[in-house]
């Protein structure tokens, strides 16, 4: 969610490149993907710094991934149901 909010205002992000951090930054487009240790953070703090302290070009469209993101959970919420609960129940003599 931070790294929503942070896209949102225009911020520049430097995050560790896990797999929820790649797919909000989109690999890299919106923002610095660094190794996921102390290093890697102070290696990408220090190349930042090498940059200008600009950590990409591209622009956030947050209107366009809410309206995604909103239809995405909207179809979820509409999805039929595929498992069925069965419930055993213990009969009595």
């Amino acid at each position: 969610m931070v790294l929503l909010e942070s896209l949102t205002l225009g911020l520049n992000i430097i995050a560790t490149d896990i797999v929820a951090n790649r797919y909000v930054l989109e690999e890299g487009k919106y923002g610095m993907l660094v190794e996921d240790s102390i290093e890697g953070l102070t290696k990408g703090m220090f190349k930042f710094q090498e940059q200008g302290c600009k950590t990409h070009d591209a622009s956030f469209d947050y209107i366009g991934y809410n309206e995604k993101a909103m239809e995405s959970f909207y179809r979820v919420l509409n999805e039929p149901l595929t498992t069925s609960i069965n419930v055993k129940t213990k009969s009595t003599p």
